[in-house]
């Protein structure tokens, strides 16, 4: 039987986890998207998508045949958006691409969404409702806190352990065995090379000018 998902928010990262999600044809993720959930009801106008809006994430009552699927990038709203969802029954899926790349013997949490062409390497944990996006990887070892989101083409390297809540922009690194602390913020382009404290926010050199 194939499963019924429900979309919580309907900004541009749920819009990719759509198309994603109807790219899956076989496989224990393969399901039908029924609709989708947000504080504004024109959150897909404009866009193509034929997805049913269900009402506000502030007052829907899950059914328990349907599966909810966490489309949010920001920490914050990720817990706090569970928490009142799961208060009310709410049950979340994992989504793992066709093209992702999963170690056997990887660890994968509830609420995991794993982009195309992401990696998660051989003994590596990612923790409850972790996103991972398109073209990123965590090595060998490595553990991922819940509530982070990796952006596009991050490489968290392995023995690397990178904490709850944690937000890491595009092509942001975090060298082998390296600990990035709760709560932090790790800049577009940033090199994590020794432990980051908690709730510290990190960014790279910006380009200049010539």
């Amino acid at each position: 039987m194939m499963k019924k998902y429900v979309i919580v928010c309907g900004g541009g990262f749920a819009r990719e986890v759509i198309s994603w999600i109807r790219q899956i044809a076989t496989g224990p993720a393969q399901g039908e998207i029924v609709g989708i959930i947000d504080h504004s009801p024109s959150c897909l106008e404009g866009f193509d998508y034929d997805v049913p809006y269900l009402g506000s994430t502030a007052d829907y009552q899950p059914p328990a045949d349907v599966e909810l699927v966490l489309a949010v990038g920001s920490p914050k709203a990720k817990q706090e958006l569970t928490s009142a969802l799961i208060a009310r029954g709410g049950k979340f899926a994992t989504i793992i691409h066709p093209t992702a790349v999963v170690a056997s013997s990887a660890k994968l949490g509830t609420g995991v969404i794993l982009c195309p062409l992401s990696v998660v390497s051989a003994d590596a944990t990612v923790s409850d409702f972790v996103t991972v996006n398109v073209l990123s990887s965590i090595g060998h070892d490595a553990q991922i806190g819940t509530f982070s989101t990796l952006s596009a083409h991050v490489d968290v390297m392995g023995f690397a352990k990178v904490g709850d809540g944690c937000l890491l922009g595009s092509g942001a690194r975090v060298l082998p065995k390296v600990k990035v602390g709760a709560g932090c913020m790790i800049g577009a382009g940033a090199t994590a090379i020794r432990g980051v404290p908690d709730g510290m926010t990190l960014y790279s050199q910006p380009s200049k000018r010539m």
